[in-house]
């Protein structure tokens, strides 16, 4: 990934390591800090740090976590909402973790400094008024709480309000492995082994937790590595819910976002078109969409970086780019059947097989051979004909996986 791809990514991520007041854990008000291809490698800087990355890898360590905080448990709050940032929390560091065009992120505590959290606050976007705004918030918040059954998806403890705006910070615990991203870039930077096993039962963990979303009614529309944070036992746990739609309410919460939102390599095909019918004053029928497949499509890319270390395009854009021919022949030649998609993975098993004019699946053969076929399903450009999580999970490749949580933490230098 490059560092525009990086950057891109930042700007798309809300997650919750957002916490916002301006210096010390003392400071009793909250003052927000101002916001400012394929086969590539991922790149990441550290000002970016659990939220809003992108595809590539390589990373500076300028604002790395502090390991050696001590983190006990926090009860979620009974009264959501009534917190305050000064009050009943507070920041640790006057620098963000990361702050970026949807928020901004600090690590906190509680008032009493005996709990580490992040404390994410959500920034007033120009097409928000008050209540959309605030209904934005509550929406994350809300769909955290939906999915507080699952160990795959991070806690959420509370909303609290600024002291001196109105803006709503989330409140999450402090996951001192950071995210997945952070992993990925250190194994490639310092050339760090990682089996293939190991690489297949980190993504078997991310279908895990897409899988419980889907089957509560949830559609994340972000999911990328930045967006799994690790816990102390090597767990990854799901985060930044702020594009999420509770699919029992379609239309109310999709239509607190943009449709094509997320990171564009991540993006899967349709959302460029919906996103040009838009742009046409077309109105989109929301109920139509299909938004378990856009994570479906996003985790079939996010594979690649998990497997191998990139992406393969930058974007699956072929409406508004007509210079993205990979992805325009991979629309065009991908397998009409299921009996030439079977046809198509033999050829890519086999090692002297490539197709010059079709260059994407030169990505695909590097794959583990178990994980072709069920990678070009996820990545499938009819968005109805996408596998699903259960599929994914009941395949013969995911159902033979395991790993150890705490064998992915075990590799970092030490």
């Amino acid at each position: 990934m490059k560092k525009s791809d990086r950057s891109e990514s930042k700007k798309s991520s809300k997650t919750p390591h957002s916490k916002g007041s301006p210096s010390t854990a003392g400071s009793s008000t909250f003052r927000p800090v101002p916001s400012n291809n394929a086969g590539e490698p991922m790149t990441r800087t550290r000002s970016v740090s659990t939220s809003a990355k992108d595809t590539a890898l390589s990373r500076s360590a300028s604002s790395s976590f502090n390991y050696m905080d001590c983190l006990s448990a926090l009860e979620p709050a009974t009264d959501p909402g009534k917190s305050v940032i000064g009050e009943d929390y507070v920041t640790l560091a006057s620098k963000p973790i990361f702050d970026g065009a949807n928020g901004i992120i600090f690590k906190g505590s509680d008032a009493k400094g005996t709990v580490v959290v992040v404390i994410k606050t959500v920034k007033f976007q120009k097409s928000q008024t008050s209540e959309t705004y605030r209904a934005s918030v509550l929406r994350e918040f809300d769909n955290l709480r939906k999915c507080t059954a699952s160990k795959s998806v991070v806690d959420v403890l509370d909303v609290a309000r600024s002291q001196d705006s109105e803006e709503l910070s989330l409140i999450i615990p402090y996951y001192l492995h950071g995210d997945l991203l952070d992993h990925l870039c250190t194994f490639r930077s310092k050339k760090v082994e990682v089996s293939s096993n190991l690489k297949d039962a980190t993504f078997k963990q991310m279908v895990k937790a897409v899988d419980f979303l889907h089957r509560h009614d949830i559609a994340h529309r972000d999911i990328k590595p930045e967006n799994f944070l690790i816990d102390s036992k090597g767990m990854l746990k799901l985060n930044d819910f702020g594009y999420s739609v509770d699919l029992t309410k379609t239309v109310e919460h999709a239509s607190l976002n943009e449709i094509s939102c997320g990171t564009n390599s991540f993006k899967a095909p349709e959302l460029f078109r919906y996103e040009k019918e838009q742009n046409e004053g077309k109105e989109l029928d929301l109920l139509k969409i299909n938004f378990k497949a856009l994570d479906i499509w996003a985790l079939g890319v996010v594979y690649f970086q998990v497997f191998l270390m990139f992406v393969p395009w930058s974007s699956s854009n072929t409406v508004s780019d007509d210079k993205n021919r990979t992805m325009e022949k991979y629309i065009q030649m991908y397998p009409e059947s299921e009996k030439h998609l079977v046809a198509l993975v033999d050829k890519l098993n086999d090692r002297s097989f490539s197709d010059p004019s079709n260059p994407a699946l030169s990505h695909f053969k590097k794959l583990h051979y178990n994980a072709r076929g069920h990678i070009l399903r996820a990545l499938n450009p009819d968005p109805e004909k996408r596998c699903t999580t259960a599929s994914l999970l009941e395949s013969k490749w995911l159902t033979e996986v395991y790993a150890q949580t705490r064998d992915l933490i075990d590799l970092l230098p030490k």
